[in-house]
C-alpha cells in the first residue's frame, strides 16, 4: 500500500523500495511485481521493469495487461519486435481493448509495417469509436500515403472526437489544402497552431 501512495506522489525511489520489500516478502505476487515493474518504467529503468512483468507473465501467463506492460516498456527500448509481440499477446488475450490495438498500430507505424498499423488503427477505433488519437495516427499515414480524401475524412472524425487536437487540425487543414478548399485549410491550420501554444 505504501508503494502505491509513493508512486501516486511521483516518489519512485521511495515506490521502489517499497515494492521490492512487498516482493521479497510474496513473490508470487503478481500485482507487487505489476506495480515494481511500472515504477521502474516511470523511473527509465528499463531493463529491470522488463524484467519484472516479464517475470509477473511467468507466474500468470494469461493476464494480458501484463502484457501490455511489457510492450510498452520494449517499445520505450525500441525493440519493436518484442514490443508487437508482447501487444499481439494482450490483444489475443483481451480482443476488446481498444489502447492494446492503438499501441500495436504505433509499434507497427514505428517499424514501417504501414499495411498493419492502418489495419490496427481501424480495430482500435471499432473497438472505441471515440479514440480520437487512432483517427489522427490513421490519417497521418493515409495523408503520407497521398490518399487525401480518405485522410480527411478519418482527420474530420478525430477533430469530431477531439476538437482540442492540433495534430488532427493541422492534418485536416493540409488535407483541405490539397482538395483545393484554402480558406477552410487556413482556418484549420491557424487553429492548430493556437491549440499548440
Amino acid at each position: 500500500f505504501h508503494g502505491q501512495v509513493h508512486h501516486a506522489m511521483g516518489q519512485l525511489e521511495m515506490a521502489i523500495r517499497e515494492y521490492r520489500e512487498a516482493v521479497k516478502l510474496a513473490p508470487h505476487d503478481v500485482r507487487m511485481r505489476l506495480n515494481l515493474g511500472s515504477a521502474y518504467h516511470n523511473q527509465g529503468n528499463l531493463e529491470s521493469a522488463i524484467a519484472q512483468y516479464r517475470e509477473a507473465i511467468r507466474l500468470n501467463p494469461t493476464d494480458h495487461v501484463l502484457h501490455y506492460n511489457l510492450g510498452l516498456a520494449l517499445c520505450d527500448q525500441g525493440r519493436m519486435a518484442s514490443a508487437i509481440a508482447a501487444y499481439k499477446e494482450s490483444a489475443r488475450l483481451n480482443p476488446e481493448d481498444a489502447l492494446v490495438r492503438y499501441a500495436l498500430g504505433v509499434a507497427q507505424e514505428t517499424k514501417g509495417n504501414l499495411s498493419q498499423a492502418i489495419a490496427e488503427y481501424e480495430a482500435a477505433i471499432q473497438l472505441n469509436p471515440g479514440l480520437a488519437i487512432a483517427y489522427t495516427k490513421l490519417g497521418w499515414i493515409l495523408y503520407n500515403l497521398h490518399r487525401v480524401p480518405q485522410a480527411a475524412v478519418v482527420f474530420e472524425k478525430a477533430v469530431k472526437c477531439d476538437g482540442d487536437d492540433p495534430q488532427a487540425l493541422h492534418g485536416l487543414g493540409l488535407a483541405k489544402l490539397e482538395m483545393g478548399k484554402e480558406e477552410e485549410a487556413i482556418s484549420l491550420v491557424v487553429q492548430a497552431y493556437q491549440k499548440e501554444e
